[in-house]
C-alpha cells in the first residue's frame, strides 16, 4: 500500500528537422503497436546535431488527429534509451497514447549555462526540440506535459515553472529540487558525483541559479492557478541527503500557496525499481491532466 506521510497532499485536485535514423516497433501485450523512431535536430542552442527518441502510441499516422505530448527527461548520467530500455514506457504508452519525446541532455540539468554558449539546454528543449518535433510530428501544443526521473525530474519541475503556458502537467520522479538552492555542496553525495556539472551549468558562484532556477522559489513568480499541475514521487530512502526535505519543502510550500500537486512518499530508494513502481501513476495523472477542460495553458 501506499503510505501517506504528514507531507503528502491529501486532497488532489482534478483539474489538470531532423533526419531519420532509424526506426523500431514494440508489439505489447494487448495487441497495440507502438513505434520507437529515432532522428535528430541540428541544435543552435547546442552548435552541434542532437539525437532524440520520439515514442508513438499505436494508430499514429491512420487517425488524423493530432495528439497530446510527453516530453520525458532522463537523469545524469543517461541518455535517450533509459526509459525504453529499463522501464515499462512502451507497454504503458498503449494505456496513456501521448507521443513521447525522449531527448539526450547530457548533464547539463536543463539550464542554459552562463559560461558556455553551447551549453544552452533549456533553449534545446524548449526551442530547437520543440520547433522541430511541432514541425514533423501530429502533436496538439495546447496538451503538453513535461517529467522526469532525478536531474531530469529537477529539469522538468524547473521548466514547467519557467514555462507555465506551456505545460500542463509537471512530473518529477526522485527530483534533484536541491540542486539550484545548494549548488549540490550542501549535500555530499550529490557533490561528490556531480559537482564540475553543477558548476559548468550554474557558474562557480551560481549566480542567479537560485532566483531563476530553483523550484522552491520560481514558482512564486506565477499566480498559483496558471501553474502546472505538479506530480513529485520520492523513496523514503533516497540516498542523496538533500532530496527527501527538499521535496517535502516544496510540496508544503505548493499547498500554502494554493496549488495544485500531488505528492507520493514511499518506501524505495533511488533506483530503476522505483521509477518504474511510479511510472503508471504519474503518466495517469499526466493523461488527466492534458485531457481536462481547457484552462489557458498554451
Amino acid at each position: 500500500m501506499r503510505s501517506t506521510p504528514p507531507y503528502a497532499c491529501t486532497l488532489i485536485a482534478t483539474l489538470v528537422l531532423g533526419i531519420s535514423a532509424c526506426a523500431t516497433v514494440t508489439q505489447n501485450a494487448i495487441g497495440g503497436v507502438a513505434r520507437v523512431e529515432t532522428d535528430s535536430l541540428s541544435a543552435k542552442s547546442l552548435g552541434r546535431r542532437v539525437a532524440y527518441n520520439v515514442v508513438l502510441p499505436a494508430g499514429y499516422g491512420s487517425s488524423g488527429k493530432r495528439y497530446p505530448i510527453l516530453w520525458l527527461l532522463h537523469g545524469y548520467g543517461g541518455g535517450k534509451d533509459d526509459w525504453l530500455q529499463r522501464t515499462d514506457l512502451l507497454r504503458e504508452i498503449e494505456r496513456y497514447p501521448f507521443v513521447v519525446v525522449l531527448p539526450s541532455a547530457d548533464n547539463s540539468w536543463y539550464v542554459n549555462a552562463p559560461s558556455d554558449s553551447t551549453a544552452a539546454y533549456e533553449d534545446f528543449v524548449t526551442i530547437d526540440l520543440y520547433s522541430a518535433v511541432v514541425q514533423r510530428f501530429a502533436i496538439d501544443t495546447l496538451r503538453q506535459a513535461i517529467a522526469g526521473l532525478s536531474m531530469g525530474g529537477y529539469g522538468a519541475v524547473m521548466l514547467g515553472l519557467r514555462h507555465p503556458h506551456r505545460y500542463r502537467f509537471a512530473g518529477g520522479l526522485s527530483a534533484a529540487l536541491s540542486v539550484a538552492s545548494s549548488m549540490g555542496k550542501a549535500d555530499s553525495v550529490l557533490w561528490r558525483g556531480t559537482g564540475k556539472s553543477i558548476i559548468k551549468a550554474f557558474g562557480v558562484r551560481g549566480v542567479g541559479s537560485t532566483s531563476e532556477y530553483d523550484p522552491l522559489r520560481i514558482f512564486r513568480h506565477v499566480p498559483a492557478d496558471s501553474l502546472p499541475y505538479i506530480f513529485l514521487a520520492i523513496g523514503t530512502r533516497d540516498g542523496y541527503p538533500s532530496f527527501l526535505p527538499s521535496n517535502r519543502a516544496f510540496t508544503d510550500s505548493l499547498r500554502m500557496y494554493g496549488a495544485r500537486y500531488e505528492y507520493h512518499e514511499t518506501p524505495g530508494t533511488h533506483s530503476w525499481i522505483f521509477w518504474q513502481s511510479e511510472l503508471r501513476p504519474m503518466l495517469e495523472r499526466a493523461w488527466e491532466m492534458v485531457n481536462a477542460d481547457s484552462s489557458g495553458h498554451k
